[in-house]
């Protein structure tokens, strides 16, 4: 009985691996192209080259997804959005805030696999000061949280609010 269920794992883990070498990140399929466009922001958010008017300092929430969505990755954009929107409706107003979601099968999003270092779905928090990218943090802890809607939302914010606040 063990040997059947380590003989399933190990199949499992091969299936697996199988799928991961010929993903986008392993088959070489990514592109350097720096082209931020074909993204969907919300409220507050054009997705534009900050001007004269936008904050030095800028937080960009990024849920990075594929073509295909699972329902558990459209709740993690859902719970996302909804976090950014009832925690920061002033910030991005201002644009101190903005939240982009970009698929990543379009080939002008793939610099960000490599760029953030992505395995799956995921929501990264930019820092953003006087038009460079100092730091960013993928918020891996959305997978967990994804049955605690209230925890969800408060890591995320949490995590934004650190950005924000320049910590």
């Amino acid at each position: 009985m063990l040997y059947r269920k380590v003989r399933s794992l190990v199949f499992i883990f091969f299936v697996l691996l199988f799928f991961v070498e010929i993903s986008p990140v392993k088959s070489g399929a990514l592109l350097s192209t720096k082209n931020k466009s074909n993204s969907e922001s919300i409220a507050g958010t054009s997705g534009e080259k900050p001007d004269n008017t936008t904050p030095q300092h800028i937080v960009i929430a990024y849920y990075f997804h594929t073509t295909w969505e699972c329902s558990s990755c459209k709740k993690i954009k859902a719970y996302s959005q909804e976090a950014i929107k009832t925690g920061f409706a002033d910030e991005l107003k201002s644009g101190k805030l903005q939240f982009k979601s970009i698929n990543i099968d379009k080939s002008e999003n793939k610099h960000y696999i490599k760029d953030y270092k992505l395995f799956t779905k995921s929501l990264v928090i930019s820092d953003i000061r006087d038009g460079k990218e100092v730091k960013w943090e993928n918020l891996i802890k959305v997978w967990q949280l994804l049955k605690n809607k209230e925890k969800f939302i408060e890591y995320v914010q949490s995590g934004i609010r650190r950005y924000l606040e320049g910590n």
